[in-house]
């Protein structure tokens, strides 16, 4: 049992990277409302992943969603004050 419950943890977190950097890819290649979709899963997958907010915050506004941008980049500095 405690091996299963090994494998999920990792099994979650490998999909919580793989979002994270799937979003990050898609904003590079400039698929922006693919990247929102990927970092916001990868967001609420890991709600504290300042990694994840900070990106989610990028795509939010190449898209033009100022207030969705400032509140992720606010999640941000929530997780890491300094």
């Amino acid at each position: 049992m405690r091996g299963m419950i090994t494998i999920g943890l990792l099994l979650s977190g490998a999909a919580q990277a793989g979002a994270l950097e799937d979003g990050i890819a898609a904003l590079q290649a400039g698929e922006h409302a693919e990247a929102r979709t990927l970092l916001r899963a990868a967001a609420a997958e890991e709600p504290t992943s300042a990694d994840a907010w900070w990106e989610l915050g990028w795509a939010e506004w190449v898209l033009s969603d100022y207030a969705a941008a400032a509140a992720a980049w606010e999640n941000v500095k929530s997780l890491e004050p300094g």
